[in-house]
């Protein structure tokens, strides 16, 4: 290749990292600037002793790097050392922030797979290799090409693309149970914690995933050049990204944002708020329940009353055999009301309109009518 073939191959490489390190700030900035009033309420307006916040914070402020990194290739750091040392720091804000991230899909696996030590154990060994990886490989960044410990490269592409596989496989499935818990729609529970875990972890596998294999791809197809680590710019900030917007998710569900957030919660999260009246007695709590658990109680929940209802009104068909209408297609008068239908023509004539044939009445379903014992004015 002649030497001027090989400039206009470096100017061409140069370009490109340009347009991706911009591309990939303008993308982080866009949804910083979408979600900065929800982060105010829900992280530093709230509770902010609390573990989310400080993955929040690491996910959400790796941004930084893809800022140093486009102020490194543009030269700003000089060269020699200074910009080795550079890359390093980038490195280092990188592995916070993936970190973050791991630890963040571990937390909540292990919660909404009701606590499976196995689950733990297999997902937490290969997230705490990753770590380790992700940190060994920090010395080794420099400016010009890859890090100069390949192994922890090669490892760390594969083992990331193992963890995010299995952990959004274990979050779909585990969501899709609670949905389809008791028969209803799953677009009625649009507004519940399964709804959102499992959105949360379609979406996660669908997109980071991706970007994920492709940078293992690239690993192995272009190693020791700027194209292996090509799709580095979009594979942390778009992790990050969607994490920070999950914990901030969790933050509106917990109702730690405002002060009067607990009293305007809504009904369609009930379930999941009642379960953590506790407020977060442990570090785990923050990352919610099993939905399987939070669906099978609302289901118990609902059974227990259908029965009770039939129970009371089985004891009122018994105490008044004569009353064979059912109680709900009947309207109902509490001791007041009756009295004032005694007043104007009678009891015997009261009764006798209540059991008699029906008077069709404008506005009114023409059904009869009963009175309610045990009110404050007896019958005489």
């Amino acid at each position: 290749m002649s030497a001027s073939a090989a400039a206009v191959a470096a100017a061409e490489t140069h370009f490109l990292q340009y347009a991706v390190q911009w591309a990939s700030i303008a993308l982080l900035y866009y949804d910083y600037a979408l979600t900065f009033r929800e982060e105010v309420k829900f992280i530093w307006r709230g509770n902010k002793r609390s573990l989310l916040v400080v993955l929040y914070v690491c996910t959400r402020y790796a941004l930084l790097a893809n800022v140093l990194f486009l102020l490194a290739i543009s030269g700003k750091f000089g060269g020699g050392g200074a910009c080795d040392a550079a890359y390093k720091v980038i490195g280092v804000v990188s592995v916070l922030g993936r970190a973050a991230v791991i630890f963040t899909f571990l937390a909540r696996v292990y919660v909404i797979c009701a606590r499976n030590k196995l689950i733990l154990g297999c997902l937490g060994a290969i997230a705490v290799t990753v770590v380790v990886l992700d940190a060994i490989h920090v010395p080794g960044l420099r400016c010009h090409g890859s890090s100069s410990i390949q192994i922890a490269n090669t490892l760390l592409s594969i083992l990331v693309c193992a963890f995010e596989a299995l952990a959004a496989l274990f979050t779909l499935f585990r969501s899709i149970q609670a949905l389809r818990f008791g028969g209803s729609p799953i677009s009625t529970k649009r507004h519940t914690f399964s709804y959102l875990v499992a959105e949360q972890g379609i979406l996660y596998f669908s997109l980071i995933s991706a970007f994920t294999i492709g940078a293992t791809v690239l690993n192995f197809r272009a190693a020791g050049g700027f194209f292996q680590r090509l799709l580095n710019a979009f594979t942390l900030p778009l992790s990050g990204l969607i994490t920070a917007r999950f914990i901030l998710r969790l933050r509106a569900y917990h109702g730690r944002g405002t002060p009067d957030d607990s009293a305007h919660a809504t009904s369609s999260v009930s379930a999941f708020e009642v379960a953590n009246q506790d407020n977060s007695r442990t570090v785990l709590d923050e990352f919610g329940v099993d939905p399987v658990q939070v669906a099978s109680r609302k289901s118990d929940e609902e059974r227990g009353e259908y029965s009770a209802h039939g129970l009371r009104f089985a004891i009122n068909r018994g105490e008044r055999p004569g009353w064979d209408i059912d109680i709900d297609q009947t309207d109902t008068y509490v001791g007041s009301d009756f009295q004032s239908i005694s007043s104007e023509g009678g009891v015997d004539n009261a009764l006798s309109r209540a059991f008699g044939p029906p008077e069709f009445l404008e506005g009114s379903s023409g059904r009869p009518k009963e009175f309610v014992e045990g009110s404050s004015r007896s019958m005489v």
